[in-house]
């Protein structure tokens, strides 16, 4: 058993409602919060390891703060700049889990 979110499935998104950000407030916080719990996965894997790589650690660190930040500003986003996160981090998020 993983503790990995399932993959996203774009096809299900109603886009149409991109406008509205009440409805995609939501949707952002689930899409960056996942991001975060990829973060926070790794780096506690990264220093539970026999030979931390600090360095690693320290990037890993830094992204989270600013998924982070990402998170806390989507209440201010207006309807593009939403869209924009909620793509970017999609992206990203398939980008970190792919194998």
């Amino acid at each position: 058993m993983t503790d990995e979110p399932a993959e996203f499935d774009l096809s299900a998104i109603d886009f149409s409602a991109m406008a509205d950000t009440t409805r995609n407030s939501p949707l952002a916080r689930d899409v960056v919060g996942r991001v975060i719990s990829w973060y926070s996965q790794e780096i506690l894997h990264e220093e539970r390891s026999a030979e931390p790589d600090q360095r690693r650690v320290e990037e890993l660190e830094s992204d989270l703060v600013q998924a982070e930040a990402d998170r806390r500003r989507i209440p201010q986003l207006d309807s593009e700049e939403l869209e924009r996160l909620i793509d970017r981090y999609v992206a990203l998020h398939r980008e970190l889990t792919a194998e």
